[in-house]
């Protein structure tokens, strides 16, 4: 599923990064001590930095709908549930067993603008998640209690 989405910046990342570039010109422009100057300078170096690094959106490379991404840690005995729910009942995904294993993990990519979400689970086999279901797409309100 990671081929379908690449990471993209949020408006938050861009607000913040184009913030921290304004403060830094800022404090290099206002003739003061040579520390604010420097430290004009360390902000706005961090400023680009941070949009290039800052990365938390991924952009569906189909449609460019921007989603947001949840990801669940399952233990192994839990597979053939979700992969039932997934495919049938995605409401029945019970979160409660969460993060007390990290055999099975159930990545969604969801988009509460388009309505839309992407499933799949992926099993631990060792150095590396490999995919033990298709990409499931289902209606947003199906998983909005599950993302929250």
């Amino acid at each position: 599923m990671e081929n379908k989405f690449t990471k993209v910046s949020s408006t938050n990342n861009k607000i913040l990064s184009l913030s921290v570039i304004i403060a830094g010109c800022i404090l290099v422009a206002i003739p003061m001590a040579t520390v604010a100057n420097l430290a004009g300078a360390v902000l706005f170096i961090t400023g680009i930095i941070l949009i290039f690094v800052l990365k938390n959106d991924y952009k569906c490379i189909e449609t460019g709908d921007i989603f947001c991404k949840k990801e669940f840690y399952f233990e192994d005995r839990q597979k053939e549930k979700l992969l039932n729910a997934i495919k049938n009942n995605p409401k029945t995904i019970d979160i409660t067993d969460i993060d007390k294993g990290n055999t099975l993990r159930l990545d969604i990519f969801y988009s509460k603008k388009g309505g839309k979400a992407f499933m799949q689970l992926y099993k631990y086999i060792p150095y590396q998640y490999e995919p033990c279901s298709e990409i499931i797409e289902c209606e947003y309100n199906n998983i909005e209690k599950i993302v929250k």
